[in-house]
């Protein structure tokens, strides 16, 4: 035999819906393969293929010796489908023995095969099947689809959209729809600038770096837990402290003494010692009297 004919179905519609085996060898046993799956799914493509097949091989078989053969992968499109349509590959080219091949396909999906195939025997052309208008819808969807298989592709997109979604249903479950216009801005923002400044990179160096130290059960990684979660406490109780002494009917601290003021209530906080604000209430005394405050203790 000098060519064969493949119908190539990666995700085996023809075993899931129609029950039917591959390799599926010889015109008529192909005919009625196509025949059973377009009555157990009328819309299916695949049936179209193995007639384009049968088409070319009425065509060819009156010059030359031609066989037709359909093959399938599984539904488990990728590595599992790839390597059944492999095995039934070999097993056709070592019991038939062409001397070249051609493809038949309804799109993309099945295209991507090609490689497999040229790497087994010549290929001579290959012929795609469009059933009105399907080819680029097909082709489409597939590359969408592959599209959003990339962790990177999906992340960047996926990621802002879910946020969008999150927010505006929290800020619907508390009756303030008006904010989530704000809240969704912000965040989409946020990203953003947290992807375009590159920070995503220095996060997953320290993540990287803090899982190593745990798993290696060092030391730094204690201590530097421990000081982000005392630098986080000790911001917080200044800036209280910063915040009440502002907020005082009389304001008369000057920048300065509040600034003071912050750097002790943090300090105080970071070596787990109770505030004395003793000082500061002298500060106001002296304020509210006219003299002039030239020393600040504790």
């Amino acid at each position: 035999m000098t060519k064969l004919i493949i119908c190539i179905d990666r995700d085996d519609d023809l075993g899931r819906k129609a029950g039917i085996t591959t390799p599926v060898i010889g015109r008529e046993a192909n005919i009625d393969a196509a025949v059973n799956l377009l009555l157990a799914d009328p819309e299916d493509s695949d049936a179209n293929t193995i007639f384009g097949g049968v088409q070319v091989y009425d065509k060819l078989v009156e010059n030359e010796s031609v066989e037709i053969v359909s093959i399938a992968g599984d539904e488990d499109v990728g590595m599992v489908s790839d390597e059944r349509i492999a095995a039934q590959l070999d097993e056709i080219l070592s019991s038939l023995q062409p001397e070249s091949v051609i493809v038949v396909s309804d799109g993309a999906e099945d295209e991507s095969l090609m490689p497999l195939v040229h790497s087994r025997v010549r290929v001579d052309a290959l012929h795609r099947v469009v059933v009105r208008q399907s080819e680029r819808l097909e082709s489409t969807l597939y590359m969408i689809k592959r599209a959003f298989e990339e962790p990177k592709i999906s992340h960047a997109i996926l990621i802002p959209i879910g946020i969008a979604c999150l927010l505006y249903a929290i800020f619907l479950l508390i009756g303030y729809p008006e904010g989530a216009v704000i809240a969704i801005t912000a965040a989409i923002g946020t990203y953003m600038l947290y992807h375009g400044f590159g920070l995503h990179e220095a996060w997953n160096s320290f993540n990287t770096s803090m899982k190593q130290s745990l798993y290696g059960g060092k030391i730094a990684f204690t201590a530097g837990t421990a000081v982000v979660l005392l630098s986080v406490v000790a911001t917080v109780q200044g800036t209280v402290s910063f915040w009440e002494y502002y907020n005082q009917e009389k304001f008369t601290y000057g920048y300065v003494v509040l600034l003071m003021i912050f750097i002790n209530s943090s300090v105080c906080t970071s070596h787990s010692q109770p505030c004395s604000h003793a000082s500061f209430s002298r500060l106001q005394a002296d304020s509210s009297s006219g003299a002039q405050v030239t020393t600040f203790s504790q």
